[in-house]
């Protein structure tokens, strides 16, 4: 996936102590690895979706962390999922919502009525009392 950001120091500390899920409700588990390596996994199964390399360095936006390499699992028995913008659109928001604490949109796939998009989100994200997943930062 190509995935293009600049995250600023203090973001990208709070994106180390990743998510971990509260109850059964929370779909993702989501940890810095080998210290530069943020994995995202479905919590239920454990199969990594997505990971991305955080790197520092200066772009012509400024200095801060970049994403110069990212990956989304196309094993078809762990996602079905074939549709690379989409993802890349995911990526970044369970970072900005779980990671972050961001209130943000979440994407759904093109062509989905109102009604399928209730049930993708909760599939995606779980469901709690106001229809978010809960923040766990982890030390």
């Amino acid at each position: 996936m190509e995935i293009d950001a600049l995250v600023d120091a203090e973001a990208f500390g709070r994106i180390q102590l990743g998510f971990a899920p509260a109850d059964m409700q929370d779909k993702w588990h989501m940890r810095m690895e080998e210290g530069q390596w943020l994995r995202c996994y479905r919590s239920w199964t454990g199969h990594c979706i997505y990971e991305a390399r955080f790197e520092w360095g200066e772009t012509a936006e400024g200095e801060g962390y970049t994403i110069p390499e990212a990956w989304v699992n196309r094993d078809p028995a762990q996602y079905r999922n074939e549709d690379t913008a989409y993802d890349a659109r995911m990526f970044i928001y369970l970072v900005r919502r779980l990671l972050l604490g961001h209130n943000v949109t979440l994407p759904a796939p093109n062509a989905l009525s109102h009604r399928h998009k209730l049930v993708h989100e909760k599939h995606v994200m779980g469901e709690k009392d106001n229809g978010r997943p809960s923040v766990i930062l982890l030390d």
